[in-house]
């Protein structure tokens, strides 16, 4: 079976880093992987019993074939409701419906097609890039955080407010924030590599996010992959903090968190198990192969 990931080529927009990380996972699973979009060139291609990965308004000419299957994210368009091989992924929990909890952060409910999924996205690395025995600790840490991520809007889906307040309580520790890269939509965009260099030279790596997305459960990728990378969690979502309890550091203003992450990091405050946990659980390895369980394709 072929994998496709359609739309967002890397660098283009925020949610391509999301695409990397699948490609990469179903890759190192042994499929035939291709990373496609609406401006590709398929003449030829054969795309029978294939496994697409895409997501809204990226997917305008993706093949519709009754033959292959489709993991959805954002695609409320009908054109997929004649389709019987449909799954949705949803990085919203809601434990108030009804269906199965695969874990503590994985729901699954069935439908007249795949059904959905609602599972967080991961950190980009796959397991054996994790390494556990070293941390921030470990190496040089300039007295900045190089913030990698959007950085814009004053309303409840933007980042501004949040970040600039826990920027302000960095600064009375001499410590500056430089957002850098991830604007959505925007043409600056960063290396993976760049952006893991950038996170590890850090002073401390926060994963700061707009109200919305705390008020509504999201949990962020940028958690998992400031944890890959060998940085302290620190976070002022509570669903995030539930999902890692101890292993973070939590609070919901900005500001404060701010100060009690500098004590922790000061305090040298562990790392390692929470480096562990997400090179157990969060990588997309172990997003693709629940992806694979519920829709009966589960490999090895």
């Amino acid at each position: 079976m072929k994998a496709i990931i359609w739309g967002y080529p890397l660098h283009s927009h925020t949610h391509s880093y999301i695409h990397y990380g699948f490609f990469r996972a179903f890759r190192q699973l042994g499929f035939e992987t291709h990373w496609l979009n609406d401006e590709s060139n398929t003449n030829g291609f054969d795309f029978s019993g294939c496994l697409f990965l895409t997501t809204g308004q990226q997917e305008n000419k993706i093949p519709y074939r009754k033959d292959c299957f489709y993991v959805l994210h954002n695609c409320p368009d009908p054109k997929y409701e004649a389709m019987p091989k449909v799954l949705r992924l949803n990085t919203l929990f809601d434990k108030n419906k009804q269906g199965e909890d695969i874990n503590p952060y994985t729901y699954y409910k069935p439908n007249s097609q795949l059904g959905l999924l609602a599972q967080p996205w991961a950190t980009d690395l796959l397991p054996d890039e994790i390494d556990s025995s070293k941390t921030m600790y470990d190496w040089p840490r300039e007295n900045t955080i190089y913030y990698v991520g959007s950085y814009h809007g004053y309303d409840d889906t933007g980042t501004i407010p949040v970040i600039d307040a826990f920027r302000s309580s960095a600064k009375k520790h001499d410590i500056s924030l430089v957002p850098v890269g991830g604007y959505t939509g925007g043409s600056h965009m960063i290396d993976c590599q760049e952006a893991i260099d950038l996170v590890k030279k850090s002073f401390a790596a926060p994963a700061l996010q707009c109200r919305w997305q705390v008020d509504s459960g999201y949990i962020p990728c940028r958690i998992f992959k400031n944890i890959s990378y060998g940085h302290l969690g620190i976070t002022h979502s509570p669903h995030v903090a539930s999902l890692f309890g101890e292993l973070v550091v939590y609070d919901p203003d900005p500001a404060v968190l701010c100060d009690k992450s500098f004590e922790s990091i000061k305090d040298h405050k562990p790392v390692t198990e929470a480096i562990e946990l997400v090179k157990r659980e969060h990588t997309y390895l172990n997003r693709v192969r629940t992806i694979l369980k519920v829709m009966g394709l589960e490999t090895k």
